[in-house]
């Protein structure tokens, strides 16, 4: 399943760049939107800027989607995280914008990033966000070793799924994909692990009631791992939180689900922006 043609892909342009201590993050335009309204998109753990391309090119022609390249990107070697937090990266991205972005938008620890970004002291003054699968715990005594036993479980299943996706559809002998599985599992090891187990055990901590703007939670009524995500909770803490439950619903939906959950992010900024 390809993200967008290569047509589509090839109208994306760098916007800005920064580099921290030789990391260097990006933010990707299409010129001909550059008039809309900024809405900044970031991608998930082993995910790429490009994941969003479907759901941009759903988007109406009044916003100017803005694609974050993250550290965080696939194939990266996790020492981005012995530099800045990832709410850090996202603050430095949007100080390297020609303007502020009106809404934040993620998936999965990019979702989580947005949520810590926004509850921290002095960000920017965003109007709306929309973050689809995140993962959320109401109290640090929900953080169990059970709860870290599961995620191990069900690490090498979100790295399977990841593949499948970037992978554009095509068809892999199944010994040869565990392998290539195997090898991205290794390679990002126990410390891609503990910095996505670490949205986990940061998110009681997250000063929810700071963040005093209209967000929408997505997610699935069923998850596709065992481990639940605790999106209810998150929203009852949200002082102007919605949910939006998909009953068929994959834990890439952007890339997956694109109609469903361009419609939802077009339906949520259109009433508040």
């Amino acid at each position: 399943m390809p993200f967008a043609s290569p047509e589509y892909e090839a109208q994306w342009q760098p916007l800005a760049e920064v580099t921290v201590r030789g990391e260097q993050v990006r933010v990707m335009h299409r010129p001909e939107r550059a008039a809309g309204i900024p809405v900044l998109l970031m991608h998930g753990l082993e995910e790429s800027w490009q994941s969003w391309l479907p759901v941009t090119e759903r988007l109406p022609e009044r916003y100017c989607p803005l694609l974050a390249d993250l550290p965080w990107r696939a194939n990266g070697d996790y020492s981005w995280s012995e530099t800045l937090p990832p709410s850090g990266w996202l603050a430095e991205v949007v100080r390297a914008l020609p303007r502020t972005p009106q809404a934040l938008v993620g998936h999965s620890f990019g979702s989580n990033t947005v949520l810590e970004y926004l509850a921290a002291p002095d960000p920017a003054p965003i109007r709306t966000a929309v973050l689809t699968s995140p993962v959320f715990r109401k109290s640090r005594e929900e953080i169990t070793w059970d709860l870290l036993r599961q995620s191990i479980d069900n690490f090498r299943q979100i790295i399977s799924s990841g593949l499948r996706v970037r992978s554009e559809g095509r068809d892999f002998d199944p010994e040869v994909f565990e392998k290539m599985v195997d090898a991205i599992v290794e390679r990002v090891g126990p410390n891609g692990f503990v910095n996505l187990f670490r949205v986990f055990g940061h998110s009681p901590f997250i000063r929810l009631d700071r963040i005093d703007v209209p967000v929408l939670v997505v997610g699935g009524t069923t998850e596709a791992t065992s481990t639940s995500t605790g999106l209810r909770a998150l929203v009852a803490g949200l002082p102007q939180g919605s949910l939006a439950l998909l009953d068929e619903y994959d834990h890439f939906c952007q890339v997956v689900q694109a109609d469903e959950v361009a419609a939802l992010v077009a339906d949520h900024l259109d009433r508040r922006l």
